[in-house]
């Protein structure tokens, strides 16, 4: 039986620096092979462009782009296949990283990766949130009923605590201005909302030890620990974003 390939999902908010920080452990790989999926809502993916910019010519990082739609989600017919070409050649890839779009929960994914499609190939090795600290600090993930916009609001806490719920590591991002005593109010803040979260790291200049993002080996063999779900269409996903 060939060795199941490890799967890191890397999941975050719109504008919470998932690109940069994913670029930054690439960097970091040592001597790991890379298989790259990188997703965004929208019609052109900025994200697979500036990977490729960075790493054009490294034939130890293979990038797939999925510019068109939520990856994994109902509708998107590229996941599968692409994912059965990476096991096809898995003699030259010891991991997997899948950027999730910022309008997007990791449970499609996580869900997918068991399909008997799959699950005799690929095992979730981690589900990293990454989380724009001052954004967080600033009350923008808050509910507030008195907001002139209280159902968009109460839509953004909702999608941003969901993706804290299905991390098992939070990466507080963009915290080199900030103070310790705003990292412990931000850490308060993530274990409120998402109080079994294994591990939160801090992620100064947007790098985070290798040894905190792969490897890691914490995924459960079913999501039976997680709370149940059920998985959103693009349009609803986006919108509930919105």
């Amino acid at each position: 039986m060939n060795p199941l390939i490890p799967v890191t999902i890397v999941t975050g908010f719109l504008g919470s620096g998932k690109t940069t920080l994913l670029g930054s452990l690439i960097k970091r790989r040592q001597t790991r092979r890379l298989a790259l999926l990188i997703n965004e809502f929208g019609e052109v993916s900025i994200d697979g462009a500036l990977m490729r910019d960075s790493f054009e010519g490294n034939a130890q990082i293979r990038i797939h782009d999925f510019p068109h739609g939520l990856i994994a989600y109902g509708d998107d017919e590229h996941f599968i296949p692409t994912l059965s070409a990476i096991a096809a050649r898995r003699a030259h890839v010891d991991h997997v990283l899948i950027e999730t779009s910022g309008l997007a929960l990791p449970t499609a994914v996580m869900e997918r990766l068991q399909s008997p499609e799959l699950a005799a190939d690929f095992i979730l090795d981690a589900t990293l949130a990454v989380v724009d600290t001052p954004l967080l600090l600033s009350d923008q993930f808050e509910r507030d009923q008195n907001h002139p916009h209280a159902a968009v609001a109460d839509s953004v806490a909702t999608l941003f605590e969901q993706q804290l719920e299905y991390a098992d590591v939070v990466v507080l991002n963009k915290i080199d201005a900030l103070n310790e005593n705003d990292l412990l109010l931000a850490e308060t803040r993530v274990r409120m909302r998402a109080p079994k979260v294994r591990f939160l790291e801090l992620a100064y200049g947007a790098q985070l030890d290798i040894r905190l993002a792969l490897g890691l080996r914490l995924h459960q063999a079913t999501l039976a620990a997680h709370h149940r779900f059920t998985p959103c269409t693009k349009i609803a996903c986006a919108e509930s974003a919105l």
